[in-house]
C-alpha cells in the first residue's frame, strides 16, 4: 500500500483536472481519490461536531461536500472514456447531485413537510437515478480496455 502521501498527492492531482474530462482515468486514481476525500471529511466532521454548534458544523459539512465533489463529474468522465464510452454518462451522477441539493434546498426553506409532499412526486426519478447511478458504478469498478483507445492512452500503462 502507498503511503499517505503519495495517496493525497495523487487525489491532489485529480482535483486540479476537476474541469478537464479528457482522457481515461484508472480505478486507482478514483479509490485514491475517494479515500482522500474521507480521510479530509470524518476528522473535520468529528471536529465540527464537537467544537461548533450544529448550524456551524452543518455549514461547514455542506460547504466541504461541496469542494470534495467539485472533481468528481470529470473524474467519472474519464473513467467512462477508460471504457471506451461517452463520458456523458457522467451527468447521471450530476443529476443525483442536483436533485439531493433541490431537496435540502426545499428542507430548509420550508421545512421537513414539504419536502415530504415534494418526495412524493418525484420517487420516479430516484429509481431512474438509482439505476444510473449502478450503472456507473459498474464502469467504475469494472476493468477499462487495454491498450489505447479512442479516448487516449491506457492509465495503467503511462502509470507503470
Amino acid at each position: 500500500m502507498k503511503p499517505p502521501a503519495s495517496l493525497f498527492s495523487f487525489a491532489w492531482k485529480t482535483a486540479r483536472r476537476s474541469l478537464d474530462p479528457s482522457g481515461r482515468a484508472s480505478r486507482s486514481e478514483v479509490a485514491h481519490y475517494v479515500i482522500a476525500a474521507l480521510l479530509i471529511t470524518f476528522p473535520v466532521s468529528l471536529l465540527t461536531r464537537i467544537a461548533m454548534p450544529y448550524p456551524v458544523h452543518h455549514l461547514v459539512g455542506n460547504a466541504l461536500d461541496a469542494l470534495l465533489i467539485m472533481p468528481v463529474p470529470a473524474l467519472l468522465a474519464r473513467r467512462c472514456h477508460d471504457h471506451g464510452r461517452s463520458g456523458h454518462w457522467a451527468w447521471l451522477a450530476v443529476l443525483a447531485l442536483a436533485v439531493g441539493a433541490a431537496r435540502n434546498l426545499v428542507s430548509a426553506l420550508y421545512g421537513i413537510e414539504t419536502r415530504i409532499e415534494v418526495d412524493r412526486f418525484i420517487w420516479p426519478i430516484d429509481w431512474a437515478i438509482i439505476l444510473g447511478n449502478l450503472a456507473l458504478l459498474a464502469l467504475v469498478l469494472f476493468p477499462g480496455t487495454q491498450g489505447p483507445n479512442a479516448y487516449g492512452p491506457d492509465p495503467r500503462s503511462a502509470a507503470a
